[in-house]
């Protein structure tokens, strides 16, 4: 009988734990110290980067800290193809590293590296900010959701992190549009990938007048996950405008007729790309279009959740005064076609290989439109576009490569797809559009990359999210969408000396594993009030201990070490963490 009460009590344990969820990818953690003293004297900087889940392919980089206010409008990097505006900008940039799981060090020699690409000078005395991001390169994409349908230019899908009243989602919400006509489809993540009841829509064609298309971006109401919002154009009487409807699972969406009346523009009937579609930052609406052929038009307008306009931005006047359209073509500049949005950040691109990013808040306060823009990036930082010599017959040219969606964390890199180009699947963006480089996923082959999304908010869903239209395995189906491991992790360098209270903490503390579930390393923080003996060790459920993870003298202070569950089964397990009279279990769940 004991028997049976104990199995039972395993497997409610199994249960509450999510060891049977459907869809638990691997998370990568990077983890670093959050603060690190530095007398920027010549001498080389060292500290551990400590990597878990699995390995990384990463970067480090140096920024400058609160000096926004002091960096002028300006263009630098390669030919002066990146721009500038009053943000925190990078210094230097480190070469990509290969770093396994577990703790390795870094070293920086305190010198300014113009971009990444040749050492100047030592960096004066100050405050900083720093970077580590990465992401997994060895282990092929896992497929995330069923195929539902296929990304494309036209088809972009958004990733849904907060729920009605603001909080974390227990699972992020996938959706897309369908195509120009129907509606939109979403998935939660986390269902099994490979069922296709679990793919869910709301079509839009019943409520379609003829001449109509839908925007290929689409928002949910952030307040209110039962609606959502398009963008329509009307090629019979050649103007664009917004719509909200009332979603209807697996039925015909319901639109609000009087939603939106009158918050029309003009638009080229003929082109198809002069339609674009709606994102939200949970405050306002923001519209977005461009049209480049016959008469350029590329504006945002800035809605409120009843259908009214607040604003309008006029990003083609901004262009056209930076001088963009004379030297780089007529669809250079900031133009919103793809958009990602995050901390109030609106990044977006255009077809001839420029992405930049604009900050609507701090424009509305100043009311200057050149604070709208942050940073912009002709891809001159030798990423993402292939003709950046000086000598190039057609400099600044992206014809053949093809850059389409992207995807920001909550660091604020951009990832942005690249097709055509082999291996590479994607080229990166630093927080003020320093081109980083251009990566590829494993097993990577050429041909056509369209969508990337970030989902990072602390779940354990966190990673890179893009499409397979080029299949890693011969007759696999090229729907869905897939995921890689990615993170990025942000602290600073300063010269001013660490206080007491910080170096040293006034309690013992133990962290909650991270990522957890894992597969099938994870972290254990804890920090210790003194200096002493500490030792961890891993129990199953049936309370026998199956491993200890370290037994030894460690300092005062932060720590973390790993634990390598890959000759375990997959189940529950408890870590215990001891120190002097101090003692703290944890539960974890390790899953294959």
């Amino acid at each position: 009988m004991k028997k049976i009460i104990v199995l039972f009590a395993v497997t409610l344990i199994f249960i509450a734990s999510g060891v049977f969820a459907d869809f638990v990818p691997p998370q990568l953690r990077i983890s670093a110290p959050d603060k690190i003293q530095y007398e920027f004297i010549g001498d080389p900087l060292k500290f551990d980067v400590t990597v878990s889940g699995t390995t990384a392919q990463l970067v480090f980089l140096v920024y400058t800290k609160d000096k926004a206010d002091q960096i002028p409008d300006m263009q630098n990097g390669m030919l002066a193809w990146h721009l500038i505006n009053k943000v925190d900008t990078c210094i230097y940039l480190s070469d990509v590293k290969n770093l396994p799981i577990g703790k390795t060090t870094i070293e920086w020699n305190g010198k300014d590296n113009a971009g990444g690409k040749l050492e100047t000078s030592l960096v004066p005395p100050g405050d900083y900010t720093y970077y580590l991001w990465g992401f997994d390169a060895q282990t092929q994409k896992i497929k995330a959701t069923f195929p539902m349908y296929y990304p494309g230019w036209d088809n972009m899908g958004t990733l849904i992190e907060k729920d009605e009243q603001g909080g974390a989602l227990p699972n992020p919400i996938f959706h897309m549009r369908i195509d120009e006509t129907k509606g939109i489809a979403k998935w939660v993540i986390g269902n099994e990938p490979s069922d296709s009841s679990f793919t869910e829509t709301s079509t839009c064609i019943n409520d379609l007048p003829e001449g109509f298309t839908h925007g290929n971006y689409s928002c949910f109401d952030p307040k209110d996950h039962d609606f959502f919002y398009m963008s329509y154009k009307d090629t019979v009487n050649e103007i664009k405008g917004f719509w909200k409807f009332a979603w209807t699972p697996d039925g015909n969406a319901v639109r609000e007729p009087l939603w939106g009346e009158g918050v029309t523009y003009s638009c080229d009937a003929a082109n198809t790309r002069s339609q674009v579609g709606m994102c939200t930052d949970g405050t306002y609406l923001f519209g977005h279009q461009y049209i480049y052929s016959p008469i350029r038009v590329q504006k945002f307008l800035v809605l409120d959740f009843d259908g009214e306009v607040v604003d309008e931005l006029d990003v083609q006047g901004e262009n056209e005064r930076r001088g963009l359209y004379s030297e780089r073509g007529e669809w250079a500049g900031i133009i919103p076609h793809w958009v990602t949005f995050r901390n109030n950040v609106i990044v977006a691109h255009a077809h001839a290989c420029y992405t930049g990013a604009m900050d609507y808040y701090r424009y509305a306060v100043s009311e200057d439109i050149e604070d709208l823009y942050l940073w912009g990036n002709g891809n001159g930082d030798y990423v993402g576009d292939t003709q950046y010599q000086p000598d190039a017959a057609v400099p600044w040219d992206c014809y053949g490569v093809s850059m389409y969606g992207l995807g920001t964390d909550a660091n604020n890199f951009t990832a942005q797809t690249i097709k055509n180009q082999g291996a590479i699947s994607f080229c990166l963006f630093g927080p003020d559009g320093t081109g980083i480089g251009n990566f590829g996923y494993a097993g990577e082959i050429d041909g056509r990359k369209t969508e990337v999304d970030y989902c990072d908010y602390g779940s354990s869903y966190d990673g890179m999210y893009t499409d397979n239209l080029t299949p890693l395995v011969e007759g696999e189906s090229n729907g869905g969408m897939r995921f890689t491991a990615g993170d990025s992790f942000k602290g600073i360098i300063s010269s001013t000396p660490v206080g007491v209270e910080e170096n040293a903490p006034a309690v013992f503390s133990v962290a909650q594993n991270l990522p957890n579930p894992f597969n099938p390393t994870t972290t254990i923080g804890f920090t210790l009030p003194d200096a002493g003996i500490v030792s961890i060790d891993v129990y199953n459920v049936a309370g026998q201990k199956v491993d200890t993870v370290v037994n030894e003298y460690m300092n005062t202070g932060s720590h973390s070490v790993v634990w390598d569950g890959s000759e375990f089964s997959t189940g529950v397990y408890f870590y215990t963490v001891k120190f002097n009279n101090f003692t703290k279990s944890m539960k974890m769940t390790l899953m294959k």
